[in-house]
C-alpha cells in the first residue's frame, strides 16, 4: 500500500487489541552525527547558545557540546581505541567504551572456557592442598573472599590464584557445609573460636 505522497508506510507499535498506527518511513529516519553537528553549527552561527540549541533540537546539552567538539566522532573513536584491551585467552581486541583500564579481560568466546568445573574428587583434593600450603584447612573467609575482612591473607591468596581453589558456596552445596567437606577430605578441622 502506498500513501498519497508516494511513500510506503511503516507499521509502528503493532498491538493485538489496537489498530496499528502507520508512519512514513522517512519520519523514522534520524540524522547522522555529521548532519546533526552541521545543524548545531548552523544554529550557533546564528547566535544561539548551546543550551538554546539543545532545547531547539531536543538534545541534551552535553550532546550539543560533544558534537561541537567532535563533529565526526574521530576523537571519540580514537579515545575508545586507546582504552581497548586484549583478551587474555586469544588476544582478540576488546571494546574500550567502559573507560581507561576497564576493558573486559576475556572475550565472550574465551570467558566460559576459563571457568573451571569442579567435580567432587577435585574439590576434596583441593582441601589438603590448601592445608599443606597454608598450615590450616580453608575457612569461609579464605574461599569466599567477598565475605572476608579487608587484608585477610587467605582471601588475598585465593584471589591471587583465581581458579586454583573451589569456592566455599560450591563446597556447601555439594557437602552440606565447609566443615563437612573438610571432614570428608580427611583433614582435621581447625578448632572454632568461641
Amino acid at each position: 500500500m502506498v500513501d498519497s505522497d508516494g511513500e510506503s508506510p511503516v507499521t509502528v507499535g503493532v498491538a493485538p487489541a489496537r489498530e496499528a498506527r502507520r508512519v512514513a518511513a522517512e519520519v523514522l529516519d534520524r540524522p547522522g552525527r555529521r548532519e546533526r553537528a552541521d545543524e548545531i553549527e548552523e544554529l550557533a552561527a546564528r547566535g544561539f547558545r548551546n543550551d538554546e540549541i539543545a532545547e531547539k533540537l531536543a538534545l541534551a546539552r552535553s550532546t550539543v557540546n560533544k558534537y561541537r567538539r567532535d563533529p565526526d566522532g574521530d576523537r571519540e573513536r580514537a579515545r575508545r581505541e586507546r582504552y581497548r584491551g586484549r583478551c587474555r585467552g586469544c588476544g582478540r581486541p576488546m571494546r574500550g567504551s567502559d573507560g581507561p583500564g576497564r576493558a573486559p579481560e576475556w572475550c565472550p568466546e574465551c570467558a566460559p572456557l576459563r571457568r573451571r568445573s569442579w567435580n567432587d574428587a577435585q574439590t576434596l583434593e583441593a582441601i589438603p592442598d590448601w592445608t599443606q600450603l597454608t598450615g590450616a584447612p580453608p575457612t569461609l573467609y579464605d574461599w569466599s573472599p567477598s565475605h572476608a575482612p579487608a587484608g585477610h591473607p587467605g582471601a588475598a591468596r585465593y584471589r591471587a590464584e583465581r581458579g586454583r581453589w573451589p569456592n566455599a558456596s560450591s563446597l556447601a552445596r555439594r557437602f552440606g557445609s565447609l566443615p563437612a567437606a573438610i571432614d570428608k577430605a580427611g583433614v582435621a578441622s581447625a578448632p572454632r573460636p568461641r
